[in-house]
């Protein structure tokens, strides 16, 4: 084993031992660094991208080029390419048990991922504002236009239910319900720095 020029060539195996062992690979400069897997007809990395200050895999010896997964500093964990599992993917999610017949539906109950609303007749309107979209933005977080978030919406009461856009948020079926005993999935898309688009799949039409 020898090194020269800061620089060097290790033709065998190389094993780091000791109570703590640890690689620093870095020092502390605005540089890009990477370990790369140096293949026959492919090469794969996995380093770290100074400029954008996150943790990135991918294809091929430089950041920002086919990248498949990455880890940013805000712990956000992004995903690209064709994502295949064996199995069932599965999500923990927060249930939110709300009774309050006229409400705003929270970023964090969004997040949360399936709020459980218990309407009652003759209590209010039962109409749900949700949260302004800079608060949705921020509270996900959606951190680039067209990401998305979806919220599973129950509507266990005996009461139909409609939605309302706060400051920033467009409603793109506004004649859409939840009905009582049924549910909805809501999906909320970043149009903008400001600006959030919700979806309703599975609602009812209002009726005439």
């Amino acid at each position: 084993m020898g090194f020269k020029s800061g620089k060097g060539n290790l033709p065998e195996d190389l094993t780091i031992s000791g109570d703590t062992p640890k690689i620093t690979i870095g020092d502390a400069g605005e540089e890009d660094t990477m370990l790369v897997f140096n293949g026959d007809t492919v090469d794969f990395r996995l380093g770290l991208d100074d400029g954008n200050n996150q943790l990135e895999l991918g294809l091929g010896d430089a950041h920002g080029t086919n990248t498949a997964l990455t880890f940013a500093s805000n712990g956000l964990t992004t995903l690209a390419f064709n994502v295949v599992n064996e199995g069932r993917q599965i999500e923990t999610l927060t249930v939110a048990a709300e009774t309050t017949q006229d409400r705003t539906l929270l970023a964090a109950e969004i997040k949360g991922g399936i709020v459980v609303h218990t309407t009652t007749s003759g209590a209010g309107d039962d109409e749900v504002t949700t949260d302004t979209a800079a608060n949705i933005i921020a509270g996900i977080p959606l951190t680039a236009d067209n990401q998305c978030v979806k919220c599973y919406y129950i509507n266990d009461g005996d009461q139909e239910m409609t939605f309302v856009g706060d400051t920033g948020v467009t409603i793109l079926d506004n004649t859409q319900l939840c009905p009582p005993q049924g549910g909805t999935t809501l999906i909320f898309r970043r149009t903008g720095g400001s600006a959030v688009t919700m979806y309703m799949i599975g609602g009812a039409p209002a009726e005439e």
